[in-house]
């Protein structure tokens, strides 16, 4: 590479002169882009031309000096000297020999003891589940209230009837005055009547007849819907126990209001403002109020009714609530399969041929074509079996005790094992079906009017004494019940329709171009516990309180003396057949007929000769009316042989001494 070369002159006048007329020829032709000058500009021009050509150059020399630096000779520390370094490692020798360590870290792990240790068993106290929602579930878990159901599909029907009472038999003034309307039930125009030929119950000693009108409300506890929430309320909660944590039904009250013409179907009621409501006992209530005239009593009338005996228990005892399904009555004269039951709530199998199946010779000769069907029939007879019948005494006997100590309750809980009936918690019985029978009586309604009911069922505070660090409000666990506000009341039932105490049924049309029917017509004798059946003859917008009857046949039935008479002129219900309205067909037998009739309270009734309930009746008269036939031609017979023996008693001593016998049957 050729460098440049530099050299310098004397400048003399001259050249300035040149140098000014050179610069001047130069800026003409090339602009004022280029200079001449001596400035820095020239400089500046020449280190960008050779700039490259210096940085190669510096590259070169630092290249050299790392070469430089790479060969050059090694020298030792001179410090470090071969006695020094012997020192050293003597004196690091001597502190390894002075150290304690014994070695141990080295050691292999014990891992048969480490399986052995983690196989372990857990414990049951340390073993629990925790729940897999996450933060969110903590939340939730105070005790609070679930949401709490009414009953379900309320209905309600009417009643009258004579019941049993206990009471002293009827007393000599009642025997000194008798009634002169009607026949003595012991007179020789009486025969004794068969447990067969009448239903309903029969009078226990000392019994005394009532006449009551009720309307039975019925509807279904909705028990395991029940159940359900409370395990979804409590099974995440703190001390959650599924054999406790249960509903457990109290009580059950009604709240009545009675219908007006104006409002024959109870809409837009005010039940803020019912004509009558039950409180649910003594206890539980600011008023002063008897046992009997709360729902505490009204539940248990075998107690606070005076109730002479109870009838057996017609539904399947799967669905009976030992405290909610009151029991039944001794209705005279009469089954209580018209109201013993919900629609949903199914009768005990075979119940209504028990006795059929029993005795079959009682049934002989007699035809029984009764359809047992809660619509249709209002009754099929009864035992005086009671072995199903649930113990309400221990139902309701500990209801306002205190809570018993567990030490306590274990050891009832051990005495009551072979109890048939666990009246504390019904609801846990696997057999019980979803849902349990309600049903309530009430008897202080008049005959003639219509009701509509709601009902509102009572349960145990499942918070009760609980701790109150558990309990989302402390309040929860002061009561010992469901507090009023929380328990919801049922929907509005149907309008009810108390009945009088005289029945009409239509029996038979016999020619429908004259206009007259044979009706069957019961009167209930609650002074003296009779009931009469007649059956008569009557024509179109005829009255059977003016006595415009044709072939009338009627008979008494006496409960208490259980004897069947026949009477005369016995009949006191008023009766006015409006209609008679026949259906003729190809058979004579399958004729049906109408009977539009209107009562004494102006109410219209209507009756058909093919329904069951009708066909029944009439079927029940023929049956008593051929016992009576037959409990004569008896009776006749036994007094014409008791005639004809009495000739015979003067020579029967004579006979038995010709036979070597005294009179004392001894041999002489």
């Amino acid at each position: 590479m050729k460098l440049p070369k530099f050299s310098f002159r004397k400048k003399s006048n001259l050249d300035s002169t040149s140098d000014a007329t050179v610069e001047a020829i130069e800026e003409k032709s090339t602009g004022p882009a280029i200079s001449n000058g001596k400035n820095s500009s020239g400089a500046k021009q020449w280190l960008m031309l050779h700039l490259e050509k210096l940085c190669l150059a510096g590259a070169i020399m630092l290249f050299g000096f790392l070469v430089y630096t790479a060969i050059g000779k090694l020298s030792v520390n001179p410090k470090q000297n071969a006695g020094n370094l012997s020192a050293k490692a003597e004196q690091m020798e001597d502190l390894i020999n002075r150290s304690e360590w014994d070695g141990s870290a080295n050691e292999i792990p014990d891992f048969a003891a480490q399986v052995e240790e983690a196989s372990r068993p857990i414990e049951n106290e340390t073993y629990s589940f925790k729940s897999l929602v996450g933060i969110e579930s903590q939340k939730l878990r105070k005790r609070t209230w679930p949401k709490f159901l009414p009953a379900e599909d309320i209905w309600v029907e009417g009643g009258s009837g004579v019941f049993w009472l206990a009471g002293q038999q009827q007393n000599e003034k009642n025997a000194e005055q008798p009634d002169d309307t009607l026949p003595a039930a012991g007179g020789d125009n009486a025969v004794n009547l068969a447990r067969v030929d009448f239903e309903g119950e029969i009078a226990p000693d000392g019994a005394m007849p009532e006449i009551k009108h009720w309307a039975a409300i019925t509807a279904l506890i909705p028990r395991k819907k029940q159940n359900l929430l409370y395990v979804r309320t409590y099974q995440e909660a703190e001390e959650y126990q599924p054999l406790q944590d249960v509903p457990n039904y109290l009580l059950a009250r009604i709240k009545r209001i009675e219908l007006t013409k104006d409002n024959e179907w109870g809409k837009n009621l005010d039940w803020t403002k019912p004509d009558l409501q039950w409180e649910w006992a003594p206890g539980l209530t600011k008023k002063e109020v008897a046992v009997a005239d709360t729902a505490l009593g009204k539940l248990n009338p075998l107690q606070y009714d005076r109730w002479a005996a109870g009838a057996r228990e017609l539904v399947d005892p799967r669905y009976v609530h030992p405290r909610l399904t009151t029991p039944l009555g001794p209705l005279a004269y009469v089954g209580w399969h018209q109201w013993a039951t919900h629609p949903n709530i199914p009768f005990e199998k075979n119940m209504l041929r028990g006795d059929v199946e029993k005795k079959p010779q009682r049934n002989r000769g007699r035809g029984d074509n009764r359809v047992l069907n809660r619509r249709t029939a209002r009754g099929a007879k009864t035992t005086e079996d009671g072995n199903n019948r649930v113990n309400r005494a221990e139902n309701f006997a500990d209801f306002f005790n205190p809570p018993v100590k567990k030490k306590e309750q274990e050891t009832s809980n051990q005495a009551n094992l072979n109890k048939e009936n666990q009246p504390d918690r019904p609801e846990t019985d696997s057999t019980v079906n979803e849902n349990q029978l309600l049903r309530l009586f009430d008897f202080d309604v008049e005959p003639g009017k219509t009701y509509v009911y709601q009902v509102q069922l009572l349960l145990e505070n499942p918070n009760h004494n609980k701790p109150s660090r558990i309990l989302r409000d402390p309040a929860h666990r002061k009561s010992k019940f469901v507090p009023d506000q929380k328990l919801p009341w049922s929907k509005q039932s149907n309008p009810v329709y108390i009945p009088t105490l005289s029945e009409v049924y239509a029996a038979v049309v016999p020619e429908s171009t004259k206009k007259e029917a044979t009706v069957i017509v019961k009167t209930p004798n609650g002074a003296d516990g009779g009931l009469i059946i007649s059956q008569l003859t009557l024509p179109q917008g005829g009255v059977i309180a003016e006595g415009a009857l044709v072939g009338e046949n009627s008979f008494k039935m006496d409960g208490l003396s259980q004897k069947l008479s026949q009477v005369k002129n016995p009949v006191e219900a008023e009766f006015l057949l409006v209609d008679v309205r026949s259906q003729v067909s190809g058979s004579q037998e399958l004729r049906m007929s109408d009977l539009l009739f209107l009562d004494a309270n102006g109410e219209f009734q209507l009756r058909n000769t093919a329904s069951s309930v009708d066909q029944r009746e009439t079927q029940r008269f023929n049956r008593i009316s051929t016992a009576f036939d037959l409990g004569m031609q008896k009776k006749k017979k036994e007094d014409k042989g008791n005639r004809n023996g009495k000739g015979d008693i003067a020579n029967q001593d004579d006979k038995a001494l010709l036979g070597g016998n005294r009179k004392d049957n001894k041999k002489d």
